[in-house]
């Protein structure tokens, strides 16, 4: 028999990380009607201007990047682009008092995080997180500790850290997160592959693998239904 408290948690609306972790998909990148930009076109323009930025900047700020009028300010003020930066490849370095500064990826010198010299829980951690991306490779990661591709998979044998392991997991989540926006906006895959550190026919593998299964169909946009409407600030 169900208790008053259940019934409360059953009634409760779903947030946005609650819905995306249940059917295992990125929020940052899907076009949420209630949103006021259309997230994944922004994704898209965030990653062109990402793409120019010069290689011997070391760093950047979100703020170089608004000189593209199609880059709007509620949407470079959210926390979803903090994550859409780190698809692309870009991290965090610095924060100052005119804000954030990240790590250009496409920088030709190493140019290693300030935590560089971690602890090696600290470096794990950091490594869980960019493997779970799914799009980014040791070789994208190794130059931002200073370190070789080589000399950093040695420290991953070392730890007997699965990168593979976490790596697989973050491109089921983003191919059938691409799927999704597929499904709710109707892009081609070359259009969904655009923005990201991979080829076409890549990500286009990712998505007929893990989402163009029989056990497995994208779920409609939850925007506005009754029980979903909390959880994340508005963009």
């Amino acid at each position: 028999m169900a208790t008053a408290e259940t019934a409360a948690q059953s009634e409760r609306p779903e947030s946005v990380g609650e819905w995306c972790d249940h059917h295992g998909l990125i929020g940052a990148l899907l076009p949420f009607g209630y949103r006021r930009t259309e997230t994944f076109d922004q994704f898209r323009t965030l990653a062109a201007e990402v793409k120019v930025l010069p290689k011997y900047q070391a760093t950047f700020k979100l703020s170089d990047l608004l000189d593209d009028d199609d880059i709007t300010r509620p949407f470079a003020s959210s926390t979803v682009v903090t994550t859409q930066l780190k698809h692309l490849g870009a991290w965090p370095y610095r924060q100052t008092s005119s804000g954030m500064r990240w790590i250009n990826p496409n920088y030709v010198h190493d140019h290693p995080w300030e935590t560089a010299q971690c602890s090696t829980d600290k470096r794990t951690d950091i490594l869980r997180e960019a493997a779970s991306y799914g799009v980014l490779t040791v070789s994208d990661v190794a130059p931002r500790f200073g370190l070789t591709t080589e000399s950093l998979r040695r420290f991953l044998t070392r730890q007997e850290f699965d990168w593979s392991r976490y790596r697989c997991e973050g491109i089921r989540r983003l191919a059938r997160t691409l799927a999704t926006v597929h499904a709710w906006r109707d892009w081609s895959e070359r259009e969904l592959a655009a923005p990201f550190r991979r080829k076409t026919p890549t990500v286009r593998s990712w998505i007929h693998t893990y989402a163009r299964t029989a056990d497995w169909t994208p779920p409609a946009d939850p925007s506005y239904r009754s029980d979903f409407q909390q959880g994340e600030s508005r963009q």
